[in-house]
């Protein structure tokens, strides 16, 4: 299984959507400077941000089974691209942070059920770790991740518009892989 087409493809994808979302919010402060927000209402983002995590971890359960994958990663890639996008005002970019909180949320249930719902409870243990290796190791370093982007690009906004691609690509695999998978299931 954990050499499968379907297992070496989910692993990449999964990785791109937690780089772009995690080196995103976790760098939400100096984004949110640099759109014209004083410190502590960055900070306060920041804090909204973990409110919308809870709150997409209780929507998660919402969203079918089958369209899971493509639902998180298409709302992900909308949600960082809005923050790149979007020159304010600050309220507006704090909820755009918030629908990425959202998104991070159910992010990490789907990261949480992926390997079990599709390849059994069989081995689970061993495939989950195989699974979720590389996405803790980018998970950990996301919050270093997001100033060297933006030194290297001169700024927070090009590093999110640079995440932004990172989910878009996510999302373009999920729906591609989706479509695949449906015209496979009989």
């Amino acid at each position: 299984m954990r050499r499968s087409p379907e297992f070496l493809g989910l692993q990449p994808l999964m990785v791109l959507l937690c780089l772009g979302l995690y080196t995103v919010t976790l760098n939400i402060i100096p984004l949110l400077m640099e759109k014209g927000s004083d410190y502590t209402t960055a900070a306060v983002g920041l804090g909204l941000i973990g409110a919308g995590q809870v709150g997409g971890r209780l929507l998660f359960g919402g969203i079918p089974p089958g369209a899971q994958l493509p639902v998180v990663a298409g709302t992900a890639a909308c949600a960082v691209l809005l923050l790149a996008a979007l020159p304010g005002p600050v309220p507006l970019l704090i909820s755009a942070g918030m629908l990425a909180g959202a998104v991070r949320g159910c992010q990490t249930l789907l990261q949480a059920t992926i390997v079990g719902d599709r390849w059994g409870s069989q081995n689970l243990g061993t495939l989950q770790g195989i699974f979720v290796a590389p996405l803790t190791a980018i998970t950990a370093l996301a919050p270093a991740v997001g100033p060297v982007i933006a030194a290297w690009l001169g700024t927070y906004t090009a590093m999110t518009y640079a995440m932004a691609v990172a989910t878009g690509t996510a999302a373009f695999i999920a729906v591609v892989a989706r479509l695949s998978r449906g015209s496979h299931a009989g």
